[in-house]
């Protein structure tokens, strides 16, 4: 490679993207992978043959043309979106080995399951009356005035309203009590996010609010619901899905890049001083590993555990993914591969994709062990997912994710813009991606990204105006 040419750091969608939009332009480029394998996030588990993403991902209809760019020739099925949100009343535990460790654990006595993307009949039929008018009640009591309500996208996409100090960051509680009430606060963001991240909820930023909570404009989730309750189905109902996986779109960005010629160096890590041979480097590793230990730190993560367990059943129902904000449950999101694509099915044998946030757990424990599996598979049984009949998994296997939920504390902005303020003054470096810009998103907005940054480094345009205007993917919404 040539003084000219260009480093792409990371063999994720984001990095293999750039590198595709890059040497379409005629840009020579090459890519690093500290892996051996490509993929990142979205590098599938084989778990009893089958290629399992690593949790829930799905693609949105309005999402495919950028992802068609990039991988025009990998094909996408239309599925139907089939999920459940389950809430469930909780009672205090007996603290008894090998729980005794960890805390309070809140068992559920009862747990209602509301369909999802949500339907107004099924909202009312799966809480009940009494829970759903008081939400309703809770919801028109709320302290938001009806400007805001009115505004909600507005006041969401308000980059200046982020807070650049933790005195200026209205904070996640206020922000979310403030727009749904304190029913719902208490019933479903609270616990969600504090299952997450690890951290009381008034500890965390009102960013994570601004990408998830407010993604749902009220009168657009109220039209949405009454358009289904009439059978009016919302586009919200359906996604796009490879019949193979997700692991399919990676395979696709690598065949068009080698079509390209770009070529990919595996177990590479990223060494400032082995990088000199090229102009400009863009970078899509962890923002952490470019800085200095303190940064790093106060900018890190939260990891997901991600159990997979097969269980001796043709099938446990039509639903692709549970939702399951509350204390009581270990897990925030269950996901059933095979009802994402036939093609990931197996004779007589359901498998399941259990996420459990990494949260206050640490990051080494082992939930295949005896006790630990044991007690999932009930939570299983408690939560409706698996029927009682089904209480020994024939095979199960772990996979812990590191650095998959980025912590954004109150004021974190200040830092963020300051570290990438330093990495500005290099003059040569252009992070980029969700781990790159610090990021919780989707992968069309990887893509993105991906195209702007490579349209950036074909203009000429310097690290210092890239990474102004990387601000603006602060804002942007988190689907699922």
């Amino acid at each position: 490679m040539g003084h000219d040419s260009i480093l792409v750091v990371g063999a994720g969608v984001s990095g293999l993207c750039t590198a595709i939009f890059l040497a379409r332009s005629g840009a020579r480029v090459e890519i690093w992978e500290a892996a051996e394998k490509p993929g990142g996030l979205l590098r599938p588990v084989l778990f009893q043959g089958v290629p399992c993403d690593l949790g829930s991902h799905r693609i949105h209809g309005d999402a495919l043309p950028i992802l068609q760019q990039a991988a025009p020739t990998l094909s996408w099925a239309e599925r139907p979106r089939n999920g459940r949100l389950i809430f469930c009343a909780n009672r205090p535990a007996e603290r008894t080995p090998p729980f005794a460790s960890l805390g309070r654990v809140e068992r559920p006595v009862a747990c209602r399951h509301v369909p999802y993307p949500l339907r107004l009949r099924g909202f009312v039929q799966g809480l009940g009356p009494t829970l759903s008018a008081r939400f309703f009640v809770s919801f028109l009591r709320r302290e938001a005035s009806l400007r805001k309500f009115l505004r909600w996208e507005a006041d969401r996409t308000a980059s200046s309203d982020l807070g650049a100090t933790e005195s200026e960051d209205l904070g996640f509680e206020s922000f979310v009590r403030e727009r749904v009430g304190d029913a719902a606060y208490r019933a479903f963001y609270q616990p969600y996010v504090e299952k997450v991240w690890g951290l009381p909820a008034t500890a965390i930023s009102k960013t994570v609010a601004k990408k998830r909570i407010s993604t749902a404009q009220p009168i657009s989730v109220l039209a949405d619901a009454v358009r289904a309750s009439l059978r009016q189905q919302p586009a919200a109902a359906r996604f796009l899905y490879p019949p193979q996986g997700i692991g399919a779109l990676i395979q696709a960005l690598c065949v068009e890049a080698e079509a390209l010629s770009v070529p990919i160096h595996y177990d590479r890590r990223f060494v400032e001083a082995e990088a000199a041979q090229f102009a400009r480097v863009v970078y899509t590793g962890h923002l952490s590993d470019l800085l200095p230990h303190q940064a790093a730190l106060r900018l890190g993560h939260r990891g997901l555990y991600l159990i997979f367990l097969a269980f001796p059943a043709s099938t446990l129902g039509p639903v692709d993914t549970y939702y399951v904000p509350g204390r009581g449950l270990w897990f925030g999101r269950v996901s059933l591969p095979n009802n994402f694509s036939p093609g990931l099915s197996r004779r007589n044998e359901s498998l399941l994709c259990v996420e459990i946030p990494e949260g206050t757990w640490g990051n080494d424990l082992d939930f295949t062990q005896p006790a630990y599996l044991a007690e999932l598979v009930r939570q299983l049984h408690r939560a409706g997912i698996v029927p009682p009949g089904l209480s020994r998994p024939t095979a199960v296997v772990q996979h812990f994710v590191p650095r998959v939920y980025p912590l954004y504390r109150r004021g974190w902005l200040a830092e963020f813009r300051r570290e990438l303020e330093h990495i500005a003054q290099a003059g040569r470096v252009f992070p980029a991606g969700r781990q790159g810009l610090f990021l919780h998103c989707n992968i069309d907005h990887c893509v993105q990204i991906a195209r702007d940054v490579a349209r950036h480094l074909l203009s000429g345009g310097s690290s210092h105006a890239w990474i102004a205007h990387c601000t603006r993917y602060l804002d942007v919404r988190v689907r699922d």
